[in-house]
């Protein structure tokens, strides 16, 4: 058997102090959000003030979090699945920005991310332009004005976009929109900012992620649905301003299906009018600058819309601190449909509590095959 873990060091400048021993008997519950997105990761710790003898914490105090389990039993007792979750933990920096004060009972509820974006800088709107760069080098301008060290996808990163401008966008908003029309998806880890390719379940170093199993027995809860997406293709728009034309252009993509483990119905184009699928052609409204944005966008959509069409939702009563988000996950144990289908981890919550222990709670998207596409209208 094996017992939850945590460590809690405070940071400073000056020195490192373990505070761990403070937090033992007044621990409640502590919960740790690994996010995607433009956002940091986030922790909620709450703990007991019933006595009244908490000193109420600083905001901007920086907490380094140490979360998994430690074995009561010599490693030689141990399996080799159970090693890999035991010898595994969450280790990760959080910067205090909220503080909370409640009663009765009376709790003290502190809140931290990652990433110490408490100026809001990201989030403000601005106007910029990107002329002759490629998407890495759009990534790194922005990443340093919003003081954050950075890696991408040299795939993603390599990709050269001849203009694009930033009208009265965030940081936030315009580079995640701009990366997932590249296939891409963005996180901040440590005040780092990092983009990945999406669903792939790869590093931005280009090396796969081994895939984490998970049988039935581990878990607690677990929902699956199954949605059929009324779209078959995906519609974008561009512009040629330096070739002004009356109307943009249009691409349409048509999804091949033959070798996928989702199932879209689709229809004969050489059959069908136009008229006909308009309904079962979803189109974006953004205009983009050019044909390769354009395309770019259209083949992110539609992968989009396969990831969507089912989704797996899982709680596992052992925490399972070797999970994070974008690893690929493989089922046993559940309908033939939930096993044969390739998983990665969309979202994934850390909780421990006095009353749950310490649990994992998982959001699985499908990890999306090599897409091939038909260009129909140009």
């Amino acid at each position: 058997m094996a017992k939850p873990y945590f460590k809690i060091i405070l940071l400073d400048d000056e020195q490192q102090e373990d505070i761990t021993e403070k937090f033992d008997n007044r621990l409640i519950s502590m919960k740790i959000e690994d996010k995607n997105g433009f956002q940091a990761d986030t922790i909620t710790i709450v703990i007991d003030d019933s006595d009244q003898k908490v000193n109420l914490p600083k905001t901007n105090a920086k907490l380094e979090i140490t979360l998994g389990w430690k074995a009561d039993k010599p490693k030689t007792t141990i399996d080799d699945e159970e090693a890999k979750i035991f010898e595994a933990n969450i280790k990760n920096v959080f910067t205090i920005t909220q503080v909370t004060h409640s009663g009765t009972p009376d709790i003290i509820t502190l809140q931290g991310t990652s990433a110490n974006l408490k100026d809001g800088n990201a989030l403000k709107r601005r106007e910029d332009s990107y002329i002759k760069l490629t998407l890495g080098q759009i990534i790194a301008k922005i990443a340093i004005r919003n003081k954050l060290t950075y890696r991408f996808d040299k795939l993603i990163g390599s990709n050269f976009i001849p203009h694009i401008d930033q009208t009265n966008e965030s940081d936030s908003s315009f580079l995640t929109r701009l990366i997932d029309d590249y296939g891409g998806g963005v996180t901040i880890k440590n005040d780092m900012l990092i983009v990945f390719n999406k669903g792939q379940g790869i590093t931005v170093n280009g090396k796969k992620i081994p895939p984490a199993k998970i049988k039935r027995a581990s878990g607690d809860m677990h929902s699956y649905t199954f949605i059929k997406s009324p779209y078959i293709g995906v519609k974008t728009r561009w512009y040629d301003y330096q070739k002004p034309t009356k109307e943009p252009h249009k691409i349409i993509y048509k999804q091949q299906i033959e070798d996928s483990k989702v199932h879209v119905e689709g229809m004969d184009e050489k059959n069908a009018n136009r008229d006909e699928m308009k309904d079962k052609i979803k189109e974006l409204k953004y205009v983009y600058a050019n044909e390769e944005s354009a395309t770019a966008a259209a083949k992110s959509e539609l992968k989009k819309i396969v990831q969507g069409i089912a989704q797996f939702k899982l709680k596992l009563a052992l925490g399972r601190p070797d999970l994070f988000s974008e690893m690929p996950v493989e089922v046993d144990g559940f309908k033939p449909e939930i096993n044969s289908t390739n998983w990665t981890i969309a979202s994934c919550t850390h909780s421990l509590s006095k009353g749950s222990g310490f649990t994992t709670e998982l959001e699985l998207q499908i990890k999306p095959e090599e897409e091939s596409y038909e260009n129909i209208f140009k």
